[in-house]
């Protein structure tokens, strides 16, 4: 049986560590796209995002339509914050996937964010992708915890840190 599995959470919160190294199947992420494009042209990810994020999502779509046509287990790396979000994903796979998701939920004290904010700056300093503090605030206040209900089988959180919540 073939496996969805769904990475939520912030920008730096950890979700691409999630994925293992031996991944054998398609990972559907604009960001991976657009930082190749960038680098392909000498841009950072801020100049290449505006030009690359249509591109980038009908090449992901397209993509994505041939792996569940073949079978083959997927990855979805985006933020995938809201509940709404991740019902138009599941509702692309048939039954026949198990679906999981991996959270990392938003940090829950000062010293959680703090982590976070270095995380990005240092992200901003390897790959010119920067996420203003805001628009991060305005993705957490979007959060919403997935659950089964919205058709996972399985659903994992995890804080920044990368321990197990439930």
């Amino acid at each position: 049986m073939p496996t969805l599995t769904v990475l939520v959470g912030l920008p730096g919160s950890g979700k691409s560590t999630s994925i293992p190294e031996d991944f054998d199947g398609f990972i559907y992420s604009t960001d991976n796209y657009i930082e190749q494009c960038a680098k392909m042209n000498g841009w950072t990810y801020k100049e290449a995002f505006q030009e690359f994020i249509e591109p980038a999502t009908k090449t992901m779509n397209e993509q994505v339509e041939i792996a569940i046509r073949q079978k083959a287990d997927v990855l979805w790396d985006q933020t995938n914050m809201s509940a709404k979000k991740r019902r138009g994903i599941l509702s692309r796979f048939p039954k026949t996937y198990h679906k999981v998701c991996i959270c990392r939920v938003p940090p829950q004290d000062e010293d959680e964010w703090a982590e976070l904010n270095q995380r990005i700056v240092q992200r901003a300093r390897i790959n010119g992708k920067f996420i203003p503090p805001e628009v991060v605030e305005r993705m957490a206040d979007s959060y919403v915890e997935p659950t089964l209900e919205e058709g996972f089988d399985e659903v994992r959180l995890y804080d920044i840190y990368g321990r197990l919540l439930k």
